[in-house]
């Protein structure tokens, strides 16, 4: 506990430090949706609505694949990721209380979208953001071994952390996130029905906008996140021991 406390403060007064760009990205989110929501309007209410969870849910993805990369890439730009790898923590541990730690700044901005949600009279109830919050909750550690792997990638090729960056944007893409997957030409139609994110996106509207809780949909990205997360437990230690062996595990 008092690691991820000490992470904690660390990122608020990092937060504290960078108060102009703390405002630009409070800015820059809500200028998204309110553009959205014009372009959104243009069409129908329901699009709006069916578009405002899927943004929620590439904001969750983009933590999941991301948070990690960039404390871990920030530390090293300072040179100070020699001192953790000096805490008296085992590196598996000391990354998963990092990436704790970020993920707990996400739900100030899930908080922020249920703020922005009551300016555009969207129907989310209390016992629907309580609903939310523990879905993202499910979503985070269903996601850990493909947070593990895309960290194990950009630690091992150097400069390689818009990786995260473009496979967050091809999964908004194919996932659903801005149109119905059934729009897709067929080629992609297919990848994204083999996607997990798929399921956990339609997952989440099905249950906001129509009530219908059909937990069988997240079966299939259950199973796959149980399946991959040990063996990116094995990528990363074999990973963390090749750098140390190169000496640039604490190197941009």
């Amino acid at each position: 506990m008092n690691l991820l406390l000490g992470f904690l403060y660390k990122e608020l007064k990092i937060l504290s430090s960078y108060k102009f760009y703390s405002f630009f990205k409070l800015f820059s989110l809500i200028f998204q949706i309110v553009v959205f929501y014009y372009l959104c309007s243009l069409i129908s209410e329901e699009y709006f609505k069916f578009l405002f969870l899927g943004l929620l849910f590439s904001r969750v993805i983009y933590y999941v694949l991301n948070s990690l990369i960039e404390s871990i890439k920030q530390e090293q730009y300072w040179g100070s990721f020699n001192l953790l790898l000096m805490l008296p923590y085992k590196e598996n541990k000391i990354f998963f209380v990092i990436y704790l730690s970020k993920i707990l700044f996400l739900f100030l901005e899930v908080t922020l979208y249920f703020f922005i949600s009551t300016l555009f009279s969207l129907d989310i109830n209390i016992l629907k953001i309580l609903f939310i919050y523990i879905y993202i909750t499910f979503v985070v550690f269903i996601s850990l071994g493909y947070t593990f792997l895309i960290f194990s990638l950009s630690i091992f090729i150097k400069k390689s952390e818009s990786i995260g960056w473009v496979l967050s944007l091809l999964l908004e893409l194919v996932s659903g996130v801005y149109f119905k997957i059934e729009i897709l030409p067929k080629p992609l139609h297919f990848v994204s029905k083999l996607l997990p994110t798929t399921y956990m996106l339609n997952f989440l509207r099905e249950t906001v906008l129509y009530n219908k809780y059909n937990f069988s949909t997240l079966i299939y990205p259950t199973l796959m996140g149980i399946f991959v997360l040990p063996f990116s437990i094995i990528v990363l230690n074999k990973v963390i021991l090749k750098t140390l062996m190169r000496g640039d595990l604490s190197s941009y």
